[in-house]
């Protein structure tokens, strides 16, 4: 699966994104030549996408991708498959993944708490909740604060990890889209590391992928350890 993706992001960067911002200007042709390459790559057909203007939202592509097979697919983990009550529309009834994770996790949460924590409460165990909106994400610039945070300490690494099946919420493009623009310093981009797994959003969810996700943590903190003369500020000499 990864073999192909090198392949798809050079036509992201130098194809899609291009013709997206050509918008009515762009030439017939070439406009479905892109189509043409994105249903190769996505699975969703070309009349969709040029019915969206090439830009697909992520809630059309889960309701889209397995319609003629009467199954949407998950957002945090896009493997999972829903049902809705209608085959029509342009968005799933519910994201597919959850149920199946409330059915692992709530029994587990609330056992442990009644019967190894002796913990009892009549409060709701929630996996996921919309108690928590509305968010408050005017002050979120959250790549701007960590490039900032990186300049500042010469000693400060960064490892990225990332499912390849999550559907929306920290897909691998957009964090790799968010690292290139904030490590434009040749300093900040050594003491990047970003690594993909074939996971959804949570990556201790799949057994191979938290074994191989811990480990890569471990090499990572040994070789973000400073050496032992190495200064923790910018400056010449001792």
């Amino acid at each position: 699966m990864t073999d192909i993706l090198p392949e798809v992001e050079s036509f992201t960067l130098n194809k899609l994104l291009p013709a997206i911002a050509k918008g009515s200007s762009i030439d017939p042709q070439e406009k479905q030549s892109i189509e043409t390459q994105l249903a190769r790559y996505t699975g969703i057909e070309k009349n969709i996408w040029d019915q969206n203007n090439l830009n697909v939202r992520t809630s059309l592509f889960w309701k889209e991708l397995l319609r003629d097979k009467g199954y949407t697919i998950g957002r945090l983990d896009s493997r999972y498959l829903g049902i809705d009550e209608k085959n029509a529309g342009d968005r799933p009834d519910f994201n597919a993944e959850i149920p199946a994770w409330a059915r692992s996790f709530s029994p587990a949460a609330n056992d442990y708490m009644r019967n190894d924590l002796n913990f009892k409460t009549d409060v709701a165990y929630w996996v996921l909740s919309d108690h928590v909106y509305p968010w408050d994400s005017q002050r979120n610039h959250t790549g701007d604060q960590l490039r900032e945070a990186m300049e500042e300490n010469p000693s400060l690494h960064l490892l990225v990890q990332n499912g390849y099946y999550d559907g929306s919420i920290c897909n691998f493009f957009n964090t790799k889209y968010t690292i290139w623009q904030i490590t434009t310093s040749p300093s900040l981009k050594a003491r990047t590391t970003w690594k993909g797994y074939p996971c959804g959003h949570m990556i201790y969810m799949d057994k191979q992928s938290m074994i191989k996700g811990n480990e890569d943590i471990r090499q990572f903190i040994l070789s973000s350890i400073p050496a032992k003369d190495q200064s923790s500020d910018y400056k010449i000499g001792g």
